[in-house]
């Protein structure tokens, strides 16, 4: 695995050489190299990950890695238009490479903090099978797409970024919520006394059934979180608990596959937004390409939060959290419920960047539909 402090070096050198807005050779294949480096880190880290730290950890190359790789892509179209002559196109991909690259500096440099995380040597948390990103392609576009089309494009994609905006925040609130149940739950498991053990009274009966367990409840929190242990002898892992687990392995999966399919249509829409700079001016170019690098993020980000999510379930599928389950190890459960949570939220906060994105995405679409030619509204 790579050393951060080399790597965030290489990352701001690279950035500093690009005030020029033709992008040398060499510095576009060291970018290159750099991205597959921390792309390379990320998923092995990734792979390997048994806890929460595990997670926090390979999330900064992850993330770094989706920033590296809208570097390279923008370098690349940044020597296409200097070849070409457009010097204005290129000034603004060659830009664009230099944010990428000091965000992706940013991430790596990112403090962390160390929680109580599982026993070590544990086993790694299975990813999800077939859920890499799509392969880089070349999308077929002719010269000076319709200027009628780009405002099609641009008018209808503002207004449904528009809803996934609150989408993707909502969909982060609810991870964020059911955190916060196993959260709640693993401060219970931690605290509280044991088991219930009046002599007089046999929990085996039915009269007796519904009670709720003292150690493994917060009385005050089950309106809120709708979790309720009871002692009846057939009782299992709480129906709330399955419900949540099955709906966010879903969640993830669908995060995945919606990833994986906005990451393909962004390969598409690269080259035939960069188009704009043939027809339209520099500034108009940069408002259309705003959006491209934003969606291009965003789909990363959307996948990867998908993956995260994924390894929360994998926890989570590891405990018994049935009464007995629970009892025969507290602690332990508390701690497998906390890490769990903490990755949940980790695919939350990516989930909530997604969002920020798009939010951010509306100004540069009103602004490139405003100055579109009038003749072409």
């Amino acid at each position: 695995m790579q050393d951060i402090t080399e790597l965030t070096t290489a990352l701001l050198r690279s950035a500093l050489a690009l005030d020029d807005p033709a992008p040398s050779t060499a510095v576009t294949k060291e970018v290159q190299a750099l991205y597959r480096r921390v792309d390379e880190d990320a998923q092995s880290r990734l792979a390997a990950c048994v806890d929460a730290n595990g997670v926090e950890r390979a999330l900064r190359f992850a993330v770094a890695a989706i920033e590296a790789s809208l570097a390279a892509q923008a370098l690349d179209a940044a020597q296409e238009w200097h070849a070409g002559g457009n010097v204005a196109a290129a000034r603004v991909n060659s830009a664009l490479a230099r944010r990428q690259l000091l965000r992706a500096a940013a991430s790596l440099d990112k403090p962390l903090v160390s929680t109580t995380g599982l026993p070590s040597g544990g086993p790694e948390l299975a990813l999800p099978q077939g859920a890499g990103v799509p392969a880089p392609r070349d999308s077929l576009v002719e010269p000076g797409v319709d200027v009628s089309a780009q405002r099609n494009i641009a008018a209808y994609h503002r207004e449904h970024e528009r809803f996934y905006t609150a989408y993707q925040t909502e969909a982060a609130l609810d991870l964020y919520r059911e955190a916060n149940k196993l959260k709640v739950l693993a401060g219970v498991w931690l605290d509280a006394p044991g088991p219930d053990s009046r002599p007089n009274v046999d929990y085996a009966k039915e009269p007796y059934h519904p009670v709720g367990c003292v150690d493994l409840n917060s009385r005050h929190a089950i309106g809120h979180i709708g979790v309720l242990y009871m002692e009846g002898l057939d009782e299992t892992e709480p129906s709330e608990l399955v419900v949540l687990k099955n709906k966010l392995r879903a969640t993830a999966m669908g995060s995945v596959r919606a990833g994986q399919w906005l990451v393909d249509k962004m390969y598409g829409a690269w080259k035939r937004e960069q188009q704009v700079f043939l027809t339209q001016s520099a500034e108009l170019g940069e408002a259309r390409l705003n959006t491209i690098a934003s969606n291009w993020r965003g789909s990363r980000t959307v996948h990867l939060a998908g993956r995260v999510l994924w390894l929360g379930m994998e926890l989570l599928a590891r405990q018994d959290f049935s009464r007995e389950g629970v009892r025969r190890d507290r602690e332990a459960a508390a701690r497998i419920a906390l890490n769990a949570a903490w990755i949940i939220a980790m695919a939350g906060q990516l989930q909530a960047t997604s969002g920020l994105e798009m939010a951010e995405n509306d100004r540069s679409w009103t602004a490139f539909l405003e100055g579109l030619p009038t003749a072409a509204r």
